[in-house]
C-alpha cells in the first residue's frame, strides 16, 4: 500500500506500507486525508513539496532521531488500539495532498491550502502569495461546522469582516479587521444566540 508522510524541510515521504495499520478505524469521515499509523513500512521515494527533487533522508517532525531514509525498511513498536489516531507508530496519510496539509508551508509557497483533522474532515482552507496568507481563509469545529471565516491582505494581516461560529451553528461574533487590528463594532453572542 502507497501511503505518504510530511516530514521536517517541507519533504514528503513515499512510503510502502507492509505491517499492521488502523486504517479500519470507525471514527474517519474521509478516509482520503485522515491520519493513520503503522508499525512496518518501507521508504520507496523522499521529495519536496511539489515532487521536483529528490532527497535520500528526511527527518520526522515530531521526533528529530527518527530518520526515513530511501530503501529502508522500518519496523517500530506501535499501539494495537486501532482507534487511537496519535499513539505510537509511523503516522501516514492515503493520499500526498493529506499528507503535504499535515503542516503550514514554508516561506516560498503560493497556491490554495487545505489542512485536514485527523479523522479526515477539512479544518482549514485559504491561500498563500510566497508563503504569506492571502485571501478568504475558513476553520471548522471538529463537527464540521463553520468555526471562522475571513480575509487576509496582501501583507498577510486580517483585513475586512470577520465571523465566528459556535459548534452548534450560532453566530459567536462578528466585526472588521484593518490591517490585522480590530477596528469598529464588534458583535458577540453567546451560544444560543
Amino acid at each position: 500500500m502507497v501511503r505518504f508522510k510530511r516530514c521536517k524541510e517541507d519533504r514528503i515521504v513515499t512510503l510502502d506500507v507492509t505491517g499492521d495499520h488502523n486504517e479500519d478505524r470507525t471514527d474517519v469521515v474521509d478516509a482520503r486525508y485522515a491520519k493513520f499509523r503503522t508499525n512496518k513500512a518501507m521508504v520507496l521515494e523522499i521529495t519536496n513539496l511539489s515532487g521536483t527533487t529528490t532527497f535520500n533522508e528526511a527527518r520526522s517532525l515530531h521526533d528529530s532521531k527518527f530518520t526515513y531514509v530511501v530503501g529502508k525498511e522500518l519496523h517500530v513498536n506501535w499501539c494495537t488500539a486501532k482507534n487511537v489516531v496519535c499513539g505510537v507508530g509511523i503516522h501516514y496519510y492515503k493520499t500526498k495532498d493529506a499528507a503535504i496539509g499535515h503542516e503550514e508551508p514554508g516561506d516560498s509557497f503560493t497556491g490554495k491550502w487545505t489542512m485536514w483533522q485527523d479523522n479526515g474532515q477539512v479544518w482549514v482552507q485559504g491561500g498563500y502569495e510566497r508563503g504569506v496568507r492571502i485571501g478568504e481563509w475558513n476553520w471548522r469545529h471538529d463537527n464540521g461546522q463553520l468555526r471562522e471565516q475571513g480575509r487576509y491582505d496582501e501583507q498577510g494581516m486580517r483585513d475586512g469582516e470577520w465571523n465566528g461560529w459556535y459548534d452548534n451553528g450560532q453566530p459567536r461574533e462578528q466585526g472588521r479587521y484593518k490591517h490585522g487590528v480590530r477596528y469598529g463594532e464588534w458583535k458577540q453572542w453567546g451560544r444560543t444566540g
